[in-house]
């Protein structure tokens, strides 16, 4: 059993490998000619065996380079002793090393999967035979590529190629038993194959067909892969390849920026989603949700605390997505960190011009589990915060995380994990001062409990407290005492703390019938601590500055707490094989409005032909209030009830040979808002709004509509050149008042393309460039409103909302990145230049036709400006 399932999985890593790669007869690469041109092949490890078995020593070795190992284990020669100690020695040279001498060698697949098979000699041998075949599909007559083809009891072994062609040769004269298997096909055998000396034998060996497990497919329309092994038909990009590319202070959410249908800043580390608001968007992290996880929220939520470096997989779900995501109305970011190593540990260090990091890993319990912590320390710029009018005189940011993992026995694993963060910002102008705390902590655990039947169980505690002061004293502003008094004072601190269990069961009822459910059940407290203090100003005749009435006062002093329960039923059903159809329902409560809300939702895949997949999607979807968001700035004590929004989402995926993916799409969204808010119609708010009389805008949106169409195209991963493009057409338009204008975030044409290219070993350069149409904005004016008490404020007027538009957006971004193994270990290093070519991206600013006005639109790129990094893995 043991060697039938080491070849069935050699097979399934063949089987994977992109049709581009097997229609160029490639089924795999020799070891030797692998070594430059792979990542984890070139790492430097440290090896010290000593008389170890040689496929117990191939195993370390892999796994120490995180590659996959498959092979028979009744090959000849696994069974004797090798010894090996080198220090940063390159994980393929360990390899070869230890096979040297032997029988064997090492294939890699275009998966990156290494296949340990017989060496072969050119020719056949006196007194040798040979068998040739093809491998058909059962009712078709066309060969089936990349099946592996075993000869029974002996450690011989083919892979058919694109016309399904194989050979197996050296055989001795006689009778021999042949095996086939092919990912998503039956296996099938011949018996009794008679073979002749000097001669070859051929035969035919037809696959049935085999459905994809139910759990496999992709039913949602709208998933994207962003990094790591998304799985299914999404699209992934590896973290070697996201290295790759150019991006700014290794943060997972600019990875996520470029995937179609994302908008975006220069500036935001937020997104949103067609036509979408950024607070629509919720995020995980290994199950857990996160409450707005960015650093500087004031400075335009400038990174998020998530490092890139601890990240093993990003999925983002566009539109359509399933009950199991419930809270938030546009889409869902769920990453998965990385998971630690099981045996030594590694540790890596790393410093650029915004931050610093350290990370490190490794095993205990001898393999049973792991850790990882890694830690980030950030400093931006204060050059390009002055770039943007802010006269920050300090901001910082740290993040902390980590993780645990432990394999109770072989079918339960727990995993803790802690994720903190904190920062803090002074502001010279206003007297401003920040600083943020926000730490989560939670434990899951996963069981297998037979018959396919899985449960996870996430018990959680996340907490956030924010801090902010402004005290504004104008030069010669004294109250009639004579002591200097703040023109303006902020004093704000608020908090929440939530508790919370989920837990997520799936039960296959049939193979053709799953079932799944799960709930949800949080508490939650906050408090809320805000006061505000503006006055007047007065300008006597000698031109002093006196402190005038007081224009406006709020205290607000609140604890709300309350409860929400959630859960939902997904029913997944393939009626025929082609046919893959999900059906749920979802239930929510919020103890906070003490609202109910139930959401269906279903979507289906039909696939029409090998290569292609047709998806749909509909639901309805509902955003309580958090109860980290209440407006106590503009008065509010009370929760305003939950949005709504149905989703209707069509595509069509194709994989065709050259490209990873081709894939289009359409979707209408329409948004049902119940509640009025207070809104800051400029892109980029003020660091402290309440220094204006006029704070913003109420709005009382009757309803929003986006609808667009999406067209993506992949290109071979494997290939030393890699790219991607996209392109979407969109409308986001809302009523409000009785007319139509449209939203904030309307982009009616996008285009985004990425490129990555390995000139030579050790070497990557990476591109990306996207353009856009301008996005809607309100004119704002400044102005120094006087009263008739001689007195005067500052105040903003807005023009008609989303009144103009800014211009067309375009951007170039390019890194050069260097890596190569040392005796210490590996060091890498990269360049980065952001916006390349210096386009400007910045509208005009303008003044009115006479001071004291001041008209101006927000801006929202920054000049070209570089970065450097070095990093050290040991």
């Amino acid at each position: 059993m043991r060697r039938l399932l080491a070849l069935l999985a050699a097979g399934c890593a063949l089987a994977a490998a992109p049709a581009g790669a097997q229609e160029r007869g490639r089924p795999g690469v020799p070891l030797r000619d692998a070594i430059a041109g792979s990542a984890p092949l070139s790492r430097p490890v440290d090896v010290a065996l000593e008389q170890v078995l040689l496929a117990s020593a191939l195993r370390r070795i892999a796994a120490d380079a995180g590659l996959s190992l498959v092979y028979d284990p009744e090959l000849p020669q696994l069974q004797r002793r090798v010894s090996l100690h080198a220090r940063g020695i390159a994980v393929g040279d360990a390899l070869a090393a230890l096979l040297r001498g032997s029988a064997l060698d090492l294939l890699v697949s275009p998966a990156g999967t290494l296949i340990l098979v017989p060496v072969r000699t050119a020719g056949l041998q006196p007194g040798r035979g040979a068998i040739h075949g093809t491998v058909r599909s059962d009712g078709r007559e066309t060969g089936v590529a990349g099946a592996l083809v075993r000869v029974v009891g002996t450690p011989l072994a083919a892979v058919s190629g694109p016309d399904g062609r194989f050979r197996v040769e050296e055989l001795p004269p006689g009778r021999y038993g042949l095996a086939a298997t092919r990912l998503g096909h039956a296996p099938a055998r011949l018996d009794s194959v008679e073979v002749g000396s000097g001669g070859a034998t051929e035969v035919v060996l037809t696959l049935g067909v085999a459905p994809v497990a139910l759990s496999e497919v992709v039913v949602a329309p709208g998933t994207y892969g962003a990094v790591g092994e998304a799985g299914g038909t999404t699209q992934a990009r590896s973290r070697e390849q996201v290295r790759a590319l150019p991006h700014v202070a290794a943060d997972a959410f600019r990875a996520v920026e470029r995937l179609v249908g994302v908008s975006s800043s220069d500036l935001s580390a937020r997104f949103g989603v067609r036509g979408g608001s950024p607070d629509e968007v919720l995020v995980l992290l290994d199950g857990m949700e996160l409450y707005r996880p960015f650093h500087l929220q004031e400075v335009y939520d400038l990174v998020s605390i998530v490092d890139l470096q601890n990240v093993g997989q990003v999925r983002l779900l566009t539109g359509g997505f399933p009950v199991e995501h419930g809270g938030r109305l546009g889409a869902v970011l769920d990453i998965r960190s990385t998971s630690p190593r099981r045996d030594s540990a590694r540790g890596q260090a790393g410093l650029s011009l915004q931050e610093s990091r350290l990370h490190g890993e490794g095993g205990f319990s001898s393999g049973r589990g792991g850790w990882l912590v890694s830690a980030r320390r950030g400093h931006p710029g204060l050059w390009l915060l002055k770039q943007l009018n802010f006269e920050v005189q300090s901001a910082d940011y740290a993040d902390v995380f980590a993780k645990a993992e432990y394999q109770v026995a072989s079918r339960h694993r727990v995993a803790a994990h802690l994720l903190g963060a904190a920062d803090h910002l002074r502001e010279q102008a206003a007297g401003y001062r920040s600083r943020h705390r926000s730490a989560y902590a939670w434990v899951t655990t996963t069981s297998a409990l037979g018959g396919g039947s899985a449960v996870r169980t996430v018990l959680s505690l996340s907490s956030q407290w924010r801090r902010r002061n402004s005290s504004l004293f104008l030069l010669s502003a004294e109250d009639p005492s004579g002591q200097p008094t703040p023109v303006l004072r902020v004093a704000d601190s608020r908090g929440f703390r939530i508790a919370a269990l989920r837990q997520d069961w799936t039960h296959p009822l049939s193979p053709a019938y799953q079932l799944r459910w799960g709930i949800d059940l949080r508490n939650a407290s906050a408090e809320y601590h805000y006061g505000l203090e503006r006055h007047r100003v007065r300008l006597d005749e000698e031109g002093s500055v006196r402190l005038g009435p007081l224009s406006k006062a709020v205290r607000v002093d609140v604890a709300p707490a309350g409860t929400r329960a959630s859960a939902y039923v997904l029913h997944r059903v393939r009626p025929w094989q082609a046919l893959t159809v999900e059906a749920g329902l979802r239930y929510d409560w919020s103890g906070l409005t003490r609202q109910a809300s139930w959401a269906p939702r279903a979507s289906a895949a039909l696939e029409v032909g090998p290569r292609t997949t047709l998806r749909a999607g509909w639901g309805l979807y509902h955003q309580p209030q958090g109860i980290e968001e209440l407006q106590v700035s503009r008065g509010a004590t009370r929760f305003a009830r939950a949005d709504g929004a149905e989703h209707r989402v069509a595509g069509v995926e194709h994989r065709a040979p050259g490209f990873a993916t081709l894939r289009a799409e359409a979707y209408v969204r329409r948004h049902r808002p119940v509640a009025a808010r207070h809104v800051d119609p400029a892109l980029f708010p003020e660091i402290v709004p309440e220094l204006f009389a006029d704070e913003g805008v109420w709005l009382a949106p009757e309803g929003l509509t986006g609808r667009g169409v999406e067209l993506f195209a992949e290109g071979d991963p494997d290939r030393a050149l890699g790219w991607t493009v996209s392109y979407a057409l969109a409308e986001a338009r809302m009523r409000a008042e009785g007319r139509s204008l449209p939203s904030a975030f309307d982009e009616r044409h996008s285009v985004r393309a990425e490129a990555r290219y390995a000139p030579r070993p050790g070497w990557q350069v990476g591109a990306a460039w996207q353009a856009r149409s301008g996005r809607p904005s309100t004119r704002t004016t400044v102005v120094l409103r006087a009263f008739a008490d001689t007195t005067v404020e500052l105040a903003r007027s807005f023009g008609p909302l989303h009144g103009e538009r800014l211009g067309a957006y375009h951007r170039l971004d390019i890194r050069v990145a260097r890596s190569w193994n040392t005796r210490p270990g590996r060091i890498r290093t990269s360049l980065d230049v952001f916006n390349a070519y210096d386009a400007s991206n910045l509208p005009d600013d303008s003044t009115g036709e006479e001071p004291p006005f001041i008209s101006a639109r927000p801006d929202y790129a920054v000049p070209r400006w570089f970065s450097v990094s070095v990093d050290w893995e040991f």
